[in-house]
């Protein structure tokens, strides 16, 4: 975490691909000690730089947004019956 830190601070302000990989990194560290809410920040600074990856974590971190992907992915399968 201290590297990451690190490399945060040196590309503050910037919009690099350095920053935004050091941003996922962080976000995955956090939400493997459980604070979702520092990692949901991290993943959508970098999902502003343009990670995909970062992008997808917010949105799996995001509930309601997990549940309306899955309700639509079921409906786009065509399943008769959405399951939740």
């Amino acid at each position: 975490m201290k590297d990451l830190d690190h490399v945060l601070k040196l590309t503050d302000g910037k919009k690099t691909r350095a920053r935004a990989l050091a941003l996922c990194q962080r976000g995955v560290l956090l939400r493997k000690r459980g604070d979702d809410d520092s990692a949901r920040t991290a993943f959508a600074e970098a999902a502003k730089l343009g990670s995909g990856f970062a992008k997808k974590q917010v949105v799996e971190l995001n509930p309601y947004a997990a549940l309306c992907n899955q309700m639509l992915s079921q409906v786009m399968r065509g399943e008769k019956e959405i399951k939740l």
